[in-house]
């Protein structure tokens, strides 16, 4: 079996067991797995981020019953309202900067890193997010 089979098995099977199919794997193999679950959490992330900003968008009966979308989904998820919350602010935040939301969408910025761009370039999203998040 390829390095590669074996770590798109990993990566895209259940987490169940994953630590004894991980102790069976060459440290190479290992480091692999770590990287390539890395690049596809922020894959599924940029989907979050652009599902839930189209729910703010859009919202059904389901999302109007709560105080925001963000909260909606911390309703729906393990999340803390403040991560749900978060990730509404930066949906919005990124339709007006495209270029950021290229990045984020191509895997090459994490959340903090692109909810830094559009608060550090609009002094009224610096101060909201200074207000909820200090």
């Amino acid at each position: 079996m390829s390095i590669d089979t074996v770590v798109a098995d990993v990566v895209a099977g259940s987490a169940v067991n994953v630590r004894g199919m991980l102790w069976r794997l060459r440290p190479c193999e290992v480091r692999d797995v770590a990287v390539t679950a890395s690049a596809e959490i922020l894959r599924l992330e940029a989907i979050r981020v652009a599902a839930v900003d189209q729910l703010a968008r859009h919202p059904d009966e389901q999302v109007l019953c709560y105080r925001g979308v963000g909260r909606w989904l911390a309703a729906n998820t393990m999340l803390q309202n403040a991560a749900g919350n978060k990730i509404a602010t930066l949906g919005a935040a990124l339709r007006a900067f495209p270029d950021i939301a290229a990045q984020f969408d191509a895997g090459d910025l994490t959340v903090d890193h692109a909810a830094a761009g559009p608060v550090r370039r609009n002094p009224r999203a610096r101060r909201n997010y200074r207000h909820r998040h200090c």
